[in-house]
C-alpha cells in the first residue's frame, strides 16, 4: 500500500513537471511570436464621407501593413501597426446645359502609424486602432465650364502634404498559422481645406 502510494505520489510529481515545462513552453512561444514583426497585404473600397463623398464617387485602396508587437512573458496586448496606403477616388461627373464636365480625380498616398490594443487572441483577434500619419494629394486636371466661349476648359490643382488621424477596428482570423486573414474598417480625418473624412474597408492576409 505504501508503495503504491508513492509510486502515485511519484507519477502526479511527473505529471505536474511536464504540464508546467509544456505551458511554460507555450507561452515562451507565444512571446516570441509576438516579438516578431508581422507583414499584411489589403485591398478594398473607400468611402469618401460627408461634403468629401458629394463630390467624389467611392474609391480603392491598396496597402501594405507592418506590426511590430513586443515580447513579454506576461502578455501585454499592445502593438504599433504601420501602414502605407495608395488610394483613389474618381472625381464625380455634372451636367450643365446638355454639356457633361468632371471634377478632378484623387491620388492620395497615405503613410500613417497606430497604436494596436488586442482582445484574447481566439479563433478570431479583435483589434482597436488609434493613430495619424502623412497624407499626400495629387490631383487630374479638371474639366469645368467656359461660359466665355461655351466649352469646356482644364483648371490644374497644387498637390498637397498635410497630416491627419485614424482610428478603427480590425478582426484577425487564426485557423491558419502562415497567413491569416483579417477584414479592417478605419476612419481617416484629414486636415485639408475644412477637413476630409474617409472609411477604408479593407480584406486582407497578414503573415
Amino acid at each position: 500500500m505504501k508503495k503504491a502510494t508513492l509510486t502515485a505520489a511519484a507519477l502526479l510529481a511527473a505529471g505536474l513537471t511536464t504540464g508546467i515545462g509544456t505551458a511554460q513552453a507555450q507561452l515562451m512561444n507565444a512571446a516570441d511570436d509576438r516579438r516578431t514583426i508581422q507583414g499584411g497585404i489589403g485591398a478594398g473600397i473607400t468611402l469618401p464621407l460627408g461634403d468629401f463623398g458629394k463630390g467624389y464617387d467611392t474609391g480603392y485602396h491598396l496597402t501594405l501593413q507592418g506590426t511590430f508587437r513586443p515580447g513579454y512573458v506576461s502578455y501585454i496586448p499592445f502593438a504599433v501597426q504601420g501602414d502605407l496606403m495608395y488610394h483613389n477616388f474618381g472625381g464625380s461627373s455634372f451636367n450643365i446645359l446638355n454639356t457633361t464636365y468632371k471634377g478632378s480625380d484623387i491620388n492620395l498616398v497615405a503613410l500613417i502609424a497606430a497604436g494596436k490594443f488586442t482582445l484574447p487572441v481566439s479563433a478570431v483577434s479583435l483589434e482597436a486602432l488609434v493613430g495619424g500619419g502623412l497624407y499626400y494629394f495629387s490631383y487630374s486636371d479638371a474639366e469645368v465650364p467656359n461660359f466665355v466661349t461655351g466649352g469646356t476648359q482644364k483648371i490644374s490643382i497644387d498637390s498637397k502634404l498635410t497630416g491627419g488621424f485614424n482610428g478603427g477596428v480590425k478582426a484577425q482570423l487564426n485557423f491558419i498559422t502562415a497567413a491569416k486573414i483579417f477584414v479592417e474598417a478605419r476612419y481617416h480625418y484629414v486636415l485639408i481645406g475644412d477637413g476630409i473624412s474617409m472609411l477604408p474597408i479593407t480584406v486582407g492576409v497578414a503573415f
